[in-house]
């Protein structure tokens, strides 16, 4: 049983990511390079990484209270090569796959954490905007 109470309160994924893709040319160490888990080959067998990830957290935010996550790490640093951008700042990620990921996370969030229904204020006027 979770030590804390519920109410009010934000249960976060504080970390998750860890994917790899060394980058040529834009490694810091390039024979020290590593990351959390298996290092991808390809842009391809990373992205591939990545929209899986995504798939896993769109299960945990549906089966759960998580209503947060922390990607880790958006950049290379140093030896880890598991950012979502190089040492020197290169995209390894097209803007298509983001896109995407951000589209999934947020249909997942519409779908398994709808809002409540707007209310209206006493004496509001009775318009869409409540103008």
């Amino acid at each position: 049983k979770w030590p804390l109470p519920f109410a009010g309160r934000a249960l976060a994924l504080g970390e998750y990511g860890g994917l790899g893709l060394p980058v040529d040319g834009h490694e810091w160490s390039p024979e020290n390079s590593w990351a959390y888990g298996e290092v991808s080959r390809t842009l391809q067998e990373f992205e591939e990484a990545m929209l899986a990830l995504a798939g896993r957290l769109v299960m945990l935010l549906c089966e759960s209270r998580v209503s947060a996550a922390v990607y880790t790490q958006w950049n290379d640093i140093e030896t880890e090569v598991n950012g979502l951008v190089t040492y020197d700042r290169a995209p390894k990620v097209s803007r298509e796959v983001m896109r995407h990921i951000a589209a999934l996370l947020a249909a997942a969030h519409d779908r398994c954490r709808p809002g409540p229904p707007p209310t209206k204020s006493p004496g509001a006027p009775n318009t869409p905007d409540g103008a």
